[in-house]
């Protein structure tokens, strides 16, 4: 897991936070997001066993950056159109960075890896890593389920942040939609049709 990842999307998204946060809070955003993020991480070791890493990874992510607005009094309303424009961005920019070729082998070979990309874009972007998640787990199976399925749902039960699986749909629906754009259904097989 790359926490250096994490900081700097959080940095490339400057302008959405601070269009939330004060000029004092938008100073101190990342540092402070990145303790929560942490202290997050220390606890969802229970967790573990019962969802999928990269889920996991990502539901912590989303549940440090969703506290941090919410302790600095930002509208609960506010908070998710933050956190579901916070998860596009990141998403498009880490699809943006695919070449044609690596795009069009996903999609013909395994598009559980696409899944993982996008959905691990905020925290981590290290192939290796994510090929070996792929390799080490029977992947194709989780990474078809949704997010919910796999027990996310449960870790916002008990943050009480329930709320956050709006989020969790919007980048599921967002992928899904990707998908649909780029990808020709026609003669039974997939062909990128466009970047």
């Amino acid at each position: 897991m790359s926490d250096s990842r994490f900081e700097n999307v959080l940095r490339l998204e400057y302008p959405l936070f601070e269009k939330a946060l004060n000029d004092n809070l938008t100073r101190d955003y990342v540092g402070e997001i990145l303790k929560l993020y942490e202290d997050l991480k220390t606890e969802a070791c229970r967790f573990e066993t019962k969802i999928y890493k990269v889920y996991l990874d990502f539901a912590v992510a989303i549940n440090a950056v969703y506290k941090y607005l919410l302790v600095n009094e930002v509208e609960k309303d506010e908070a998710l159109r933050i956190m579901s424009e916070f998860c596009i961005n990141t998403i498009n920019k880490s699809l943006d960075r695919l070449s044609f070729i690596q795009l069009a082998f996903h999609y013909s070979t395994n598009k559980a890896y696409l899944k993982l990309i996008t959905i691990s874009s905020i925290i981590t972007l290290e192939s290796l890593k994510l090929a070996n998640e792929l390799k080490e787990h029977d992947m194709d199976e989780e990474l078809s389920k949704s997010m919910e399925e796999c027990s996310v749902a449960d870790y916002f039960n008990y943050y009480g942040v329930e709320e956050l699986m709006e989020t969790v749909e919007v980048v599921e629906n967002s992928f899904d939609m990707f998908l649909d754009k780029n990808v020709n259904h026609n003669k039974g097989k997939e062909v990128v049709i466009r970047i």
